[in-house]
């Protein structure tokens, strides 16, 4: 009996410690500049001074070519440790393309530095889903075009606050009611692709445009093939 409640009393006392331990977060460390690698404070903003939040920025050093990453939080700051005595190339992300911003170098001096850093930026909002294509006068997607719906997928959870506009183009070929119909069909596959793949429907819109906004020329195979799009739009970040 003795045993019993010792075992008892062991077990609900171990499981006290386990709730515990899963109940108290884990601090996070703060950052310090070291003698070798420099506290860089980032804020990043357009032109107005407003935050722009979510923004990966790209730090790669010339001596060596190693790639330091920052994003940027709520206020759209970050800080990032960058070893000193090196230039590096500095890059902004947009959904999967990057921008040059430019180069800035850090010296090599006694003592631990610490530096402000600001970026002004205004990122672009449309972005063409290249390699999204649908069968010939269909709303039905190409096995092809799984992959890059799937970066997008990956872009959308890990930016959760982001809110889109899935954008359906069409050339100019046949009747002007008919391409806008088949571009809100497009568009609206590729919305259901998102959902199916666990992104809430409140962050998505979907609407077709037909052939009234081209951005080439119809009168060429190659430019009817441009206007032939889908585009993510940026609604909210």
């Amino acid at each position: 009996m003795a045993n019993f409640i010792i075992t008892r009393w062991f077990l609900t006392f171990s499981a006290l410690l386990l709730a515990l331990f899963v109940a108290v977060p884990a601090q996070s460390q703060e950052l310090s500049a070291t003698q070798d690698s420099a506290l860089m404070t980032v804020s990043v903003t357009n032109f107005d001074g407003k935050a722009h939040k979510g923004i990966t920025v790209l730090f790669t050093s010339k001596e060596g070519g190693t790639t330091f990453r920052g994003e940027s939080n709520r206020d759209g700051t970050f800080s990032i440790l960058l070893p000193e005595g090196r230039t590096y190339e500095i890059k902004y992300k947009a959904f999967d393309e990057t921008y040059s911003y430019k180069d800035f170098q850090i010296p090599s001096r006694r003592g631990r530095i610490t530096s402000e850093f600001k970026i002004q930026i205004e990122p672009p909002t449309t972005f063409e889903l290249e390699d999204v294509h649908f069968e010939s006068g269909k709303a039905e997607l190409r096995r092809s075009s799984y992959d890059r719906l799937d970066e997008l997928v990956a872009y959308l959870k890990n930016k959760p606050s982001v809110k889109i506009e899935i954008a359906g183009h069409t050339d100019n070929v046949g009747n002007k009611q008919d391409n806008k119909q088949l571009s809100q069909e497009r568009a609206r596959v590729v919305k259901n692709y998102l959902l199916e793949n666990g992104i809430d429907e409140q962050r998505l819109r979907a609407k077709g445009y037909g052939e009234s906004d081209p951005i080439a020329t119809n009168d060429t195979p190659e430019g009817r093939q441009q206007n032939r799009r889908t585009e993510v739009r940026i609604l909210e970040r």
